[in-house]
């Protein structure tokens, strides 16, 4: 499709959590999400000014002259993101073809990527969605403790190590409301099929 007529599928992150549809490399199930940890110790006092950021973000603020006890807790503050993305491999692999990676039957070169970024970000437009940025995925895992570098890392664009052979990176759309729920978008655009060639 992508080189005969110009079409792609843009998928929504939650949608590749979907077992049922979805298998191998190109289901995961904790797609889209990051997990920040915080423990607290044997005996902690917490006020708005010293209470960890991820705490907050899951409890809300302290009430001003207050202060909460904390003994031996521990704190998952979950980070959805869903949004549209469109998924390339940075590198040429055969092996990518295999049903545990993508269950794939081609490789598609984009030989214009700057003439198909602004093929697939037109049509993507037209469903309300804002271009977010272009990423890198960052193969650390998805769950963390407080402070971690790797708490830093967008949920976007963290997977597990387990996919690290696919040197994946991301085109990402911000959803509008009422296209957020969608599985995909199917993205038809004659200048993506002149953006591309089939190499394998």
């Amino acid at each position: 499709m992508m080189v005969n007529d110009g079409t792609i599928r843009v998928g929504s992150l939650v949608d590749y959590q979907n077992a049922e549809k979805h298998s191998g490399g190109v289901l995961d199930e904790a797609e889209g999400t990051r997990t920040t940890v915080v423990q607290a110790g044997a005996h902690e006092v917490w006020t708005n000014e010293n209470m960890p950021e991820p705490v907050k973000a899951i409890l809300g603020e302290i009430p001003a002259n207050q202060a909460w006890h904390v003994h031996g807790s521990t704190f998952s503050a979950v980070y959805v993101a869903n949004a549209f993305v469109y998924c390339l491999s940075m590198k040429y692999d055969e092996a990518l073809l295999d049903e545990s990676q993508f269950d794939a039957d081609a490789i598609v070169e984009i030989i214009d990527t700057a003439g198909f970024f602004a093929a697939v970000d037109v049509v993507m437009a037209e469903y309300g969605c804002r271009f977010f940025n272009a990423v890198e995925c960052k193969y650390v895992g998805r769950v963390a403790p407080d402070g971690d570098r790797r708490t830093l890392y967008h949920a976007v664009e963290v997977k597990e190590e387990r996919y690290s052979k696919q040197a994946e990176c991301r085109l990402v759309w911000r959803a509008r409301d009422d296209t957020v729920d969608k599985p995909a978008i199917m993205v038809t655009h004659r200048s993506i099929a002149s953006a591309c060639r089939r190499i394998y």
